[in-house]
C-alpha cells in the first residue's frame, strides 16, 4: 500500500475532532444553554410568585368565610334562644323588644351573646335588635288571618363579625316574626 504522506508531503489529514468549524460551535452551545437556563429560571420564579398570590387569595377567602359563619351563627343562636322557651316562661328579650322604639337599633351586650364564638377569640362581634313595627299595629305574617286576636312582634337581628388583624368582616341581617301571647304580661288596647 502506498504511503500518501510521502507522495504528497503538503497534504495533511486532520481528524474531524480537530476541525476549525467544530471549535467555533463550542461557544454557541454555551450561549444557547445559558439562554435556556435563564428562560427556565424566569418561568420558575413566575410560578413561585403565582403560587404565593394564590395562597394569599385562599387565605383571605377563608378569613371572610369564617367571619360570615361567625355572624350567621350568632343570628341562629339568638333565634334559637328565643324559640327554646317553654310555654310558661316569659322571654325577657321579647319583653325588652316591646319597649324599644320602632326603627332604633338596640345592641346586645357582649355577655348576652349566645353563639359559638360569643365575641371571643379571633372575632369582635356586634349584635343588635331593631323593632320593625309597633306590635299594636303590626300586620300578621302571611297565612295568619287572626290579626285582630293575635298580635305579632316583627324585628330584625343584625350581626357583624370582624376578624381581628385580617380586615375580614361580615354583616348579616335576619328578620323574624314572633306571635305574642295574650296574657297578663303583654296587653294591648
Amino acid at each position: 500500500m502506498p504511503d500518501y504522506k510521502r507522495m504528497h508531503p503538503s497534504t495533511t489529514v486532520k481528524s474531524p475532532l480537530h476541525s476549525a468549524g467544530r471549535a467555533r460551535q463550542n461557544g454557541a452551545t454555551i450561549v444557547i444553554v445559558l439562554v435556556l437556563l435563564i428562560g427556565l429560571t424566569v418561568i420558575t420564579l413566575g410560578s413561585t410568585v403565582d403560587t404565593e398570590f394564590q395562597f394569599k387569595t385562599v387565605r383571605n377567602d377563608q378569613f371572610y368565610t369564617s367571619a360570615y359563619l361567625s355572624a350567621y351563627s350568632e343570628i341562629n343562636a339568638q333565634l334559637g334562644s328565643i324559640n327554646n322557651n317553654e310555654e310558661a316562661d316569659s322571654d325577657e328579650l321579647i319583653l325588652d323588644l316591646l319597649t324599644y322604639t320602632v326603627g332604633e337599633s338596640n345592641p346586645v351586650l357582649q355577655e348576652d351573646l349566645v353563639g359559638p364564638h360569643k365575641g371571643v377569640g379571633a372575632f369582635i362581634q356586634d349584635v343588635s335588635y331593631t323593632l320593625s313595627c309597633n306590635p299594636s299595629y303590626c300586620p300578621s305574617p302571611p297565612g295568619y288571618t287572626a290579626s285582630e286576636i293575635t298580635k305579632v312582634l316583627r324585628a330584625t337581628i343584625d350581626s357583624q363579625a370582624d376578624m381581628v388583624a385580617s380586615g375580614a368582616s361580615s354583616s348579616q341581617q335576619q328578620s323574624f316574626w314572633y306571635l305574642l301571647p295574650q296574657t297578663d304580661l303583654v296587653t294591648f288596647d
